[in-house]
This record gives C-alpha cells, sequence and structure tokens, in this order.
C-alpha cells in the first residue's frame, strides 16, 4: 500500500503525453476513437532483432506466446503481436555504444532526462552517506543542545525519480540540453534464465575456447590456480610432456567434438541461455584465459574469431554489463596476425576466478557511464514497414535489440477504465460500473484478463475471475470494470455502464456499437 492514497492515474503509473491527450479529450466528447492504425504505433522496424528464450528472433517473426525479457531480466510473455504498419514516420535511435534502434515517432521509451538523472545520485542513499563522510560536523559552536536535537531527526527525503515515458518524437526534439546528452535508459538486469543440462562445465568451456588448441582437448596456461579450478570440477588433469604450460583435460576432446566446437570456436546457444550462475562461470573462463583488469578497473577480453567475440559481447550483455566492441590488427614481433577483436566492459558480478585478475576488477560506479546507455542522436530514415507486440511485464517493458535496450508497449484502454472510476470515487461516486470489451474471449483473455495479475498493484483492488470483473478497494471508492466479449452483445440489454471502453471496435458491426450506447445509463450521473 502507497505511503499516500493515490487519487489520479498519474499518481500510480507513467503516462506520455499522447496518453494524457486521449485521457482528457475523454472529458469532453461522448465518444472517443483513439489509436487510427493497428496497435495505434509504439512500432520497431521489422529487422530489429529481439532475444527470446530459446536465442534470437526478430520483430517480424516473432509470434504471440514467445517468452522475452523485461528490464529486470524477468522473463515476460508475448501476449499481441499487432499486423505489421506502413507508411509510418520511422528514425534512427542511436546510443553511446553504437547501438542503433530504428522505431517509428509514436514508439515510447522510458529514459531518465539530465536533470532526472542529477535527482537520481543526489537523492541515492551511496550519495547521501559519501556526502556525510565528507561533510563536516556543524552546529556544535554556541547551540550544542541543537546539534542534539539535529542529531536525532529524520529528514525529510524526496524519492528517487523513476524515469520518463516519451516517445520517439519527443527524444527528438529535447535531445540535448545546454550541448549535453539528455535523455540514457538504465542498463537492463542479468536475464534470469532456467539451469541448463550442459555437457561441459561453462568454466572449462570459457578456457578452452579462450586457451585451448583449436582441435585437441589442451589447454595452454602458466597459471596453475586455473588447473586447481579444473580438477576442482573433478575433470582429470595431466601435463603435456613436449610443452612448458600445456595440459590434458581427459574426455574434454570427444565432448568438444559432440559439441560442434572442435575446430570452430563458438558458443553454443544452450550456453548463452543457460543460467545466471553458469553464463558467468563461462565468462569467467573466458576472462581468466583471453581477458585481464584494466588499471582503472574496467575489464578487457580480446580475441581473433570475430563470432567468438560478438558472442562473448552478447554473453557480457545477458549478465547486466555494457560492452565496447572495436576492431585492431594483432601483432608479433611487427608481424602483421591478422584482425583482432577487444571487448571493454564494467560488470558488477566478479568476471574473474584468477586471484591476480579479480583483485583489480572495479564494479560499475554509482554515476558512471556503465550503468547508462545514452541516446546520442535520433534522425529520420525512409519510411519502413513497423510492427509492434504487446507483452504482460509489469513494466511494460521488454529487451530489443543486440544490446538488450529496455523499450516499450502500451497500457492505455484498461488503465483509462481504472482513471475513470479513480475520477467518479473523487466526486463521491462509489461503486460505480465500467465495461472492457473485445471481439472475442480469447482476445479478451490475451489482451486484458491475462495482464491484470502482473500489472495493477495489489493494494489497488482484486480480480474475480469468476465474475471477470476487477474491483477497486474500498478506499478507492469500489468502483468494477467487467471484462465482457461481443459475441453476443444482447446479453448485456439489461446492464448499466457509467463508462464502456471496446478494443479494436472496427472488429465488431456497427450495430453493436449502437447497442452498447444504450447501455450507458448510470444512476446520478451523466455518462459519457
Amino acid at each position: 500500500m502507497p505511503a499516500v492514497t493515490p487519487t489520479r492515474l498519474s499518481d500510480i503509473i507513467k503516462l506520455t503525453p499522447r496518453q494524457n491527450d486521449f485521457f482528457r479529450a475523454t472529458r469532453d466528447h461522448t465518444y472517443t476513437l483513439f489509436g487510427g492504425a493497428a496497435g495505434g504505433g509504439k512500432a520497431l522496424a521489422l529487422e530489429t532483432p529481439i532475444p527470446t528464450s530459446t536465442g534470437w528472433t526478430t520483430m517480424a517473426d516473432i509470434t504471440a506466446g514467445s517468452t522475452v525479457y523485461d528490464e529486470h531480466g524477468v522473463p515476460c510473455r508475448v501476449t499481441t503481436v499487432f499486423p505489421i504498419q506502413h507508411n509510418r514516420p520511422v528514425f534512427a535511435v542511436t546510443f553511446d555504444d553504437g547501438t542503433v534502434i530504428e522505431a517509428d515517432q509514436e514508439h515510447e521509451w522510458l529514459t531518465f532526462s539530465l536533470a532526472e538523472r542529477s535527482a537520481l545520485l543526489r537523492r541515492s542513499d551511496a550519495f547521501r552517506e559519501r556526502r556525510r563522510e565528507q561533510r563536516p560536523s556543524r552546529g556544535t559552536g554556541k547551540r550544542p543542545d541543537l546539534a542534539g536535537r539535529n542529531a536525532v531527526l529524520t529528514p525529510e527525503r524526496l524519492d528517487p525519480p523513476t524515469g520518463t515515458l516519451r516517445t520517439t518524437g519527443e527524444l527528438l526534439a529535447t535531445l540535448r540540453v545546454r550541448d549535453r546528452v539528455n535523455h540514457a535508459i538504465p542498463i537492463a538486469s542479468p536475464l534470469d534464465m532456467p539451469t541448463a543440462d550442459l555437457p561441459i562445465d561453462p568454466y572449462l568451456l570459457g578456457m578452452w575456447l579462450g586457451d585451448g588448441t583449436g582441435v585437441t582437448g589442451v589447454i595452454t596456461t602458466a597459471d596453475t590456480e586455473v588447473i586447481d579450478h579444473i580438477q576442482a570440477l573433478g575433470r582429470s588433469v595431466t601435463k603435456v610432456p613436449s610443452a612448458k604450460y600445456a595440459y590434458r583435460v581427459a574426455g574434454l576432446t570427444v565432448q568438444l567434438r559432440a559439441l560442434g566446437v572442435l575446430g570452430n570456436k563458438h558458443i553454443p546457444t544452450a550456453y548463452l541461455r543457460a543460467s545466471i550462475a553458469q553464463r558467468l562461470a563461462l565468462l569467467q573462463g573466458l576472462m581468466d584465459s583471453d581477458g585481464y583488469a584494466k588499471p582503472d578497473g574496467a575489464c578487457e577480453f580480446t580475441a581473433t574469431h570475430r563470432l567468438l567475440a560478438e558472442q562473448t559481447r552478447e554473453l557480457v550483455l545477458t549478465l547486466g554489463g555494457k560492452c565496447g566492441f572495436s576492431e585492431g590488427r594483432a601483432m608479433l614481433y611487427g608481424r602483421d596476425c591478422g584482425p583482432k577483436y577487444r571487448l571493454t566492459f564494467r560488470l558488477a558480478l566478479p568476471a574473474f576466478r584468477l586471484a591476480r585478475k579479480a583483485i583489480s576488477q572495479k564494479p560499475p560506479e554509482l554515476r558512471g557511464p556503465a550503468t547508462w546507455r545514452y541516446i546520442v542522436d535520433v534522425s529520420p530514415l525512409p519510411s519502413k514497414p513497423v510492427r509492434c507486440i504487446e507483452v504482460d511485464s509489469p513494466s511494460h517493458l521488454y529487451l530489443a535489440g543486440t544490446s538488450f535496450v529496455p523499450t516499450h508497449n502500451s497500457y492505455s484502454l484498461r488503465w483509462w477504465c481504472v482513471a475513470f472510476l479513480l475520477e467518479m470515487a473523487a466526486k463521491g461516486f462509489n461503486h460505480v460500473r465500467v465495461g472492457l470489451f473485445c471481439e472475442t474471449y480469447g482476445a479478451l483473455a490475451d489482451r486484458h484478463i491475462d495482464r491484470l495479475s502482473v500489472e495493477l498493484p495489489p493494494w489497488l483492488g482484486k480480480y474475480n475471475d469468476t465474475k471477470r470483473e476487477f474491483k477497486l478497494a474500498p478506499e478507492y471508492g469500489s468502483g468494477a470494470i467487467w471484462f465482457r466479449n461481443l459475441d453476443d452483445p444482447s446479453k448485456y440489454q439489461s446492464v448499466e455502464f457509467a463508462a464502456i471502453a471496446v478494443d479494436e471496435l472496427t472488429k465488431s458491426t456497427e450495430q453493436t456499437f449502437w447497442d452498447l450506447t444504450h447501455r450507458l445509463r448510470w444512476p446520478d450521473y451523466k455518462v459519457h
């Protein structure tokens, strides 16, 4: 339960200016049509990569029921895939790490402005603790009694900002403030995936990918601590007599061949979609072999296989990191040995097992760039086909693009019903009923009912599955939203509603629309 009982929708959720315009319009008009094209905008280009629980797909190929991830790395389900839209204004949104996502003008992003990031820093516990340590004690002069009194007072604290929903068009209009980048999106948390049944321990595979002989199960390392870690996994390791730092892991060659990586170094998808602990172990193997901690505490990984480098970057991103990627030339005694690929990143999780490397790693700083992905440009593109989806995450955010950028989908209609009931309660009308209709029960369940448990806060009210009714708590007026389908509108001939919302109205007949308007009658209230 919140500390203060909300009386307006804006006290509970975030709304974009376009959604606010829609809500205001309903106060002044008897009928309001909202959305226009299917999905109402909020669309990404069809080729946009979307990470799922089984690997990668695209916005063109994603299907309802697919498992994607929200900004906290928590799995969520795609509930609706809208039809492809054409002839919409499209923009390239470019981030400071080189990531580019193509979105239409109405697509929504949860961003923190420069002012919001500054307030977020000042209102954090870490910042306040640091300020107390650095600030000298005051008030110990003429009035030590005041110092004692103030010491036990609990100062009023403002809540930290939680970001604002902004459309692509709004980002373009407010891209910079005083020549500084204005908008940023927090880096997504590690993806929460189930433990996978992996044929080779991920740490051992990581070590072999970094320092293993490409066609055998031999690992080259001068660190005996690495051998200790491998033996702790229950593997038998023997020294190769003909090489100073080569070690053979019993049975590894056969396993590598069966996995399909022998002579073809890469990270299998099963390892990239394993649990956090398993993915971290894989990264630690890679970093103990071909990685190191820089003097400033950042992590760096170098590979001569482009695919391995790109997959290691993906691995870092799935663990909550922000990863730079650059290409150079590998030189040995002045001889060009071909391309090399370098990754640089900071990570809150321990990227190494080797003690000599782990001691130098430093996590991302409180206000450092490693915790944010900054929007550096928004530029118009020729129009192209776009599509939007809806997911059942509580925040309405899902990850898109190869850099796992949190992006948004809409929830206007059902929250309009909540807003209406809160308004009625504020005017003294309790136990008000509104109806939210879809063309079929299946559509009603997919688009609305299935999302209530994750979307509506429990203190706001409770859903009754038998009645198909969400009823607000008494302190919010006890109003109710009836969820109904329109296969037979005559079923509601004797029912009264103070307001009616119809999702995808064009999928119903004109007669259905007029039949519903006759149900708009509520005692002592002029309905709209």
